[in-house]
């Protein structure tokens, strides 16, 4: 069943948030790049290209479901796409990572890491910062205290160098940290989504083991306005070979995608997307979450 979302109303912000124009998660060098591409979902999931990035669309009685596989996930070590719920209902809907379940194809849950989790592992690592911060600083001042007592002025420089290094630190720490914490929200977050109304966010999951020449599926559940939307794909390193997919249902071109954009102007998934504003002129990109 197809929806078509054109006349829908854009709630906050766009949806495209960035197709990941720097994923550097937490970089681990030791993880394959990791490529997700649809699989075969059911006649009810249909998939519209655009030189070769895809979005997947599920459409139900209540409303529609769309998700954004990223195509590369540039050796971060994570498993991202985004997720966008359209409200055809006369109800409103509430809609957020609760919704969603991702299930590999042995039987395992994949913990998605909301929010409130991003945020405590930033945290985390700030004051794992600070530490090492406070330790180099000791460990500075106590080389300047023992140069002071042969070279005095030699020393009350090197003294003020590293308090100088120390306040440096402290102030690095503190911007990395709102940054990080700014960014996590660009995650799915619960919200209401009132009738002829949609909302969207990341869903962010860590990378499954994955061995060299292996293809693996997941699936992707997402309940919705009390259905359910299953949507299958296929992990692999990158250079392996997924299984061919020829016979997947194509989104039609009059499934308009209007509320990504709030503009009279209909995209069709023929070029690439327009460059995303948020909250204002600065362009939004993933970074490390």
């Amino acid at each position: 069943m197809w929806i078509n979302v054109v006349g829908m109303n854009r709630m906050r912000r766009p949806f495209w948030l960035a197709l990941i124009a720097s994923v550097a998660l937490a970089s681990c060098a030791s993880e394959p790049e990791m490529k997700m591409t649809p699989a075969a979902s059911g006649s009810d999931v249909g998939v519209r290209y655009a030189q070769g990035e895809a979005f997947m669309l599920s459409g139900g009685s209540r409303g529609a479901i769309m998700l954004l596989p990223v195509r590369y996930n540039l050796h971060s070590g994570k498993t991202l796409f985004a997720v966008a719920g359209y409200n055809n209902s006369s109800d409103p809907l509430n809609f957020g990572p609760e919704n969603i379940s991702i299930r590999l194809d042995n039987g395992a849950d994949m913990q998605i890491h909301d929010f409130d989790n991003l945020r405590h592992s930033a945290i985390e690592d700030a004051d794992r910062q600070r530490l090492l911060a406070t330790v180099q600083a000791a460990v500075d001042a106590s080389v300047a205290y023992r140069v002071s007592r042969r070279h005095p002025r030699e020393g009350r420089e090197m003294m003020r160098d590293a308090v100088e290094d120390y306040d440096d630190r402290l102030h690095s720490i503190a911007e990395n940290l709102s940054e990080r914490v700014e960014r996590a929200k660009a995650v799915l977050q619960t919200t209401t989504i009132d009738p002829n109304s949609y909302w969207s966010g990341w869903v962010l999951a860590d990378q499954p083991p994955l061995a060299e020449g292996e293809v693996r599926q997941m699936t992707v559940s997402v309940e919705f306005a009390g259905e359910t939307h299953h949507f299958n794909l296929f992990l692999s390193p990158e250079g392996t070979a997924t299984p061919r997919q020829v016979s997947l249902p194509a989104v039609p071109k009059n499934v308009a995608l209007k509320a990504m954009y709030g503009t009279d102007q209909t995209w069709l998934w023929n070029v690439p997307p327009p460059p995303p504003h948020v909250d204002g002129p600065k362009t939004w990109t993933v970074g490390r979450f």
